[in-house]
């Protein structure tokens, strides 16, 4: 995690720094990272499912991580991939910058799942 907090400025200040190139298909890219980035999220919440729950705001009333947490996780996804393609499509010099916060915001959500995945295997 300390990593990743010293890592993204730097990715994201050199996304912003090399000139965009026009692909034939400039939203597969994009697309390609969306969509691993919902892969992973929806990974994360079902390694976490009825398990009990750390996060106050992800934590249903028994204190678990159920249908509520699917909820406000679907909606963090969501607002953060409208937010992506807005940006992409309104300002195309901050494409490879979207492109690679949701690469390093599916590197996190894969790496919570697998931390979630080893301390369930350790009980």
């Amino acid at each position: 995690m300390k990593l990743t907090v010293f890592l993204l400025p730097a990715l994201l200040a050199w996304a912003t720094s090399v000139p965009a190139q026009e692909s034939p298909r400039p939203n597969r890219d994009l697309t390609y990272a969306l969509t691993a980035h919902a892969a992973a999220s929806a990974l994360d919440a079902a390694s976490s499912w009825r398990k009990p729950e750390a996060n106050s705001l992800l934590r249903s009333a028994d204190g678990r991580f159920g249908w509520r947490g699917v909820g406000i996780k679907a909606a963090i996804f969501g607002g953060q991939a409208a937010g992506s393609v807005l940006i992409a499509r309104k300002s195309p010099r901050y494409r490879k910058a979207v492109i690679a916060a949701s690469w390093v915001s599916t590197g996190i959500y894969l790496g919570v799942a697998l931390g979630n995945q080893a301390r369930q295997r350790k009980r």
